[in-house]
């Protein structure tokens, strides 16, 4: 159950509260550029729908089309888009993972990404071993960005702090740009999405965002 009360899984298409925010975070994204688009989603979820992007790949780990996050096997620049929800944490070297992600980016891409329960913790607790039973490496913290801006230095990311418009669980959606002129056009798209937007890292409130720029450190 959620903090209200709630259900989180919807009894029709079974989406869960991190589905939901994610594609809240989408939807006004969605439009004629994105159709123009290619992008890979690692692991099936109902988060993004195919028929937003000119075409969609899928990995799913150790079953259809399964590709190795830390070693992708794409040439440099191949996708406009990667989408990778509730990963990251299973991957052993993260980092390497992420640096793979923007490597397959064009230079205008975006790389779309969360992480379980970032909210509730500042800092990363890494343990070395996937637990049981869920197999993650690590439970991640509020200093997610700072970590994969470590990883790759130039990378600019875009925090959007939200929530689940059904149940109004909190939750951090976050996307990673090789260059500043897609963060841009995202940011003022996001904007008038989002009014109370801001541009202070993790912002305070679900319906704010923040701008980080690895340089910035």
């Amino acid at each position: 159950m959620s903090r209200g009360g709630k259900r989180p899984a919807c009894a029709c298409c079974g989406s869960l509260e991190r589905h939901r925010t994610v594609r809240a975070v989408w939807q006004p994204l969605v439009g004629a550029e994105l159709r123009r688009l290619k992008a890979i989603q690692f692991s099936l979820d109902p988060s993004v729908n195919k028929d937003w992007f000119d075409y969609l790949e899928v990995s799913i780990y150790e079953k259809r089309n399964s590709l190795d996050l830390e070693d992708i096997y794409r040439l440099g620049g191949s996708y406009d888009i990667v989408i990778c929800n509730h990963v990251l944490e299973h991957i052993e070297d993260d980092r390497r993972a992420f640096r793979e992600i923007m490597r397959v980016l064009t230079p205008s891409g975006l790389f779309q990404f969360t992480v379980p329960l970032p909210c509730t913790r500042a800092v990363t607790e890494e343990w070395g071993y996937p637990d049981r039973p869920h197999g993650h490496y690590r439970l991640y913290g509020r200093d997610v960005i700072d970590r994969f801006a470590k990883a790759r230095p130039g990378t600019r990311f875009l925090c959007v702090p939200c929530g689940d418009p059904v149940t109004g669980e909190p939750d951090f959606v976050y996307f990673a740009f090789p260059k500043e002129r897609r963060l841009n056009g995202i940011h003022r798209v996001l904007g008038q999405a989002f009014p109370s937007l801001t541009v202070d890292g993790h912002g305070g409130s679900s319906a704010s965002a923040g701008v980080r720029h690895a340089a910035d450190r």
